[in-house]
């Protein structure tokens, strides 16, 4: 980008401002991203404010993917829980865009909480999560995995409720049964993947996705919150790629020795293999609210920490299992597994 491109760009008038969507007018840009535009929008005749989600036209480029989002939107819109964004609408523009027409919900993503606040303390840390854990539970109860679970999707609503969590953006949710090929969706234009910093091992090489690959999220979520980074963080996607598919998880920090029931419950979730991890998103929610439940062996306060865990590289034999789709089987050298389910 140019010194002043950005500044050009934005003084831009929004060409989508204004703009009447059967019966939502658009109000106000809120966000971009991979997945399309999203603006606050107004719903004539219902006096409500809405969030609607321009897709992108080539998701629907042929009849086949016509069908499959038109099912994954009634899939979504089949949800009902507190913790997970309504969606109330779907349907296309008159140049036949897709939309989705969700809850607009007032509040901070996790993202910018973890990005603004210094301190955090540990009970609040496992509200949210046991919160976004119930949620998950439901959807993967009801076979939906969300595929793209990361801070930018968890919303802490606080209009009525300190940290109500609501999780956003099943967008590219995915029927239990159905394969995610990650080498085709990296060429294939319009096809989302998600993203590499929380996907799990298995989705980074293509394999067949279960509900464990959003455990592994929400453990990399886990991690990033009380340590202030994500694990197995590479100078590049292709080198983050490969430590997580290649290397153990690492263990918390050494200055965050104390938080022993947390750390065992987040490295258990970024097993590699994932008949390691927590067998569903409702162990998960237990172990949380039993540490809710009780005084953790923490300080007041987590103080964020800036800098990133180092790691070593990655080659060699472990690559080229990368390169072959089949995520390394990391052993301790005596033997046993680096990564094991905590007790």
């Amino acid at each position: 980008m140019l010194p002043n491109e950005e500044t050009v760009v934005a003084a831009r008038p929004d060409p989508y401002v204004g703009k009447v969507i059967d019966k939502y007018k658009l109000v106000e840009r809120l966000g971009a991203g991979g997945m399309g535009l999203v603006y606050r929008a107004e719903q004539a005749r219902m006096d409500r404010c809405v969030a609607i989600k321009l897709l992108p036209f080539t998701l629907v480029n042929d009849e086949v993917n016509v069908k499959r989002i038109e099912r994954e939107a009634k899939a979504m819109g089949n949800l009902r829980h507190p913790n997970i964004a309504t969606i109330f609408d779907f349907g296309f523009s008159e140049e036949y865009q897709p939309y989705l027409v969700m809850e607009l919900i007032a509040g901070q993503s996790l993202g910018k909480l973890i990005h603004h606040q210094r301190s955090i303390e540990p009970q609040r840390v496992v509200r949210i999560m046991a919160q976004a854990a119930d949620a998950m539970d439901y959807a993967h109860r009801h076979n939906i995995i969300h595929r793209d679970l990361k801070p930018d999707n968890i919303m802490l609503d606080n209009e009525h409720t300190e940290d109500f969590v609501k999780i956003l953006d099943f967008g590219i949710a995915k029927s239990v049964d159905e394969a995610v090929n990650l080498s085709q969706s990296l060429t294939r234009p319009g096809t989302v993947v998600g993203s590499p910093l929380y996907m799990s091992p298995e989705q980074c090489v293509g394999q067949k996705l279960d509900t464990t690959s959003d455990i592994y999220s929400l453990g990399v979520i886990m991690y990033e919150i009380l340590t202030g980074t994500v694990p197995s963080k590479g100078a590049t996607i292709y080198e983050t790629i490969c430590r997580k598919t290649t290397e153990p998880p690492p263990p918390f920090p050494e200055q965050f020795a104390e938080f022993r029931e947390l750390e065992a419950l987040t490295l258990s979730c970024l097993a590699t293999l994932k008949t390691d991890r927590p067998e569903s998103m409702a162990e998960v929610r237990d172990r949380l609210r039993a540490m809710s439940s009780t005084t953790l062996d923490m300080p007041s306060s987590i103080t964020i920490s800036t800098s990133a865990v180092s790691g070593a590289g990655c080659g060699g034999t472990a690559c080229r299992d990368l390169v072959s789709g089949r995520p390394a089987d990391h052993r301790r050298d005596d033997g046993s597994d680096r990564a094991s389910k905590a007790g």
